[in-house]
C-alpha cells in the first residue's frame, strides 16, 4: 500500500468499515479488490489488525466519543444551571425590573400579576414534591425497617431524593432496595 492509488484504496475501505455495516466481502469488491482476503492482508501489513479487528475497535472508540460528549454536556449543562441560580438569586429583582421595563406601561400590573401568580404556583409545586419525598422516604424506612433490610435509612434517604425526578427516580430508587432486600430472602425482594 505504499502507491498513491493503494492508499487511497486502504482509506475508502477504512471509511467504509467505519461508517457501514456492510461485510468485508461487500468492503473488498466496493473497493475494487478481488476478495476479502486481499483487503485483511493489506490491512494487517499497513494497520497491523485484520479488517474486523478495525471495525471493532473504531466503535468503541465512537461510543467512548460519544459518551464524553454527553458526560460534558451534562457537566456544563449543569454548571450553567448552576451559575443562572446564582445570578437569579442574588440579581433577580434587578433583572425582573428590568425586563418589566420593556412592557408598556399599562401592561405592566397585568405582567406583575401574571409572574406573581406563576411565582405561587411553582412554590406550591415545590411544596407538593417536597411532601412526597418525604413521605415516600419514610415509607420506605418504615417498610425496609420492618423487613429488617440492611441499609434501610440510607435506602429511604436515596428514595425522598430521587422521588424528586418524576417516573425514573422511583426506579432509581427501588433498584438498590430490591437487591438488599435479595440479601435477606427472595420474598423479601418480591415484597
Amino acid at each position: 500500500v505504499s502507491t498513491p492509488a493503494g492508499r487511497r484504496v486502504l482509506d475508502r475501505a477504512r471509511t467504509l468499515l467505519e461508517t457501514t455495516d456492510l461485510t468485508v466481502d461487500v468492503v473488498a469488491r466496493r473497493c475494487g479488490l478481488r476478495t476479502a482476503e486481499t483487503l485483511r492482508r493489506s490491512f494487517l501489513r499497513t494497520l497491523g489488525v485484520p479488517p474486523t479487528d478495525y471495525r471493532r475497535r473504531f466503535a468503541l472508540a465512537g461510543y467512548a466519543v460519544r459518551l464524553g460528549s454527553i458526560l460534558t454536556s451534562a457537566v456544563l449543562g449543569a454548571a450553567v444551571a448552576f451559575i443562572l441560580t446564582i445570578y437569579f438569586l442574588i440579581e433577580g429583582r434587578r433583572t425582573w425590573a428590568w425586563l418589566v421595563a420593556y412592557v408598556p406601561r399599562r401592561n405592566r400590573a397585568r405582567v406583575q400579576e401574571t409572574a406573581d401568580a406563576a411565582c405561587r404556583a411553582v412554590l406550591h409545586y415545590v411544596a407538593g414534591n417536597v411532601a412526597t419525598s418525604i413521605f415516600a422516604g419514610a415509607t420506605v424506612l418504615i417498610v425496609l425497617t420492618i423487613l429488617h433490610v440492611p441499609a434501610a435509612l440510607l435506602l429511604a434517604l436515596l428514595a425522598g431524593v430521587c422521588d424528586f425526578v418524576p417516573v425514573l427516580g422511583f426506579i432509581v430508587s427501588a433498584l438498590p432496595a430490591v437487591l438488599l432486600a435479595l440479601t435477606v430472602s427472595p420474598t423479601t425482594a418480591v415484597i
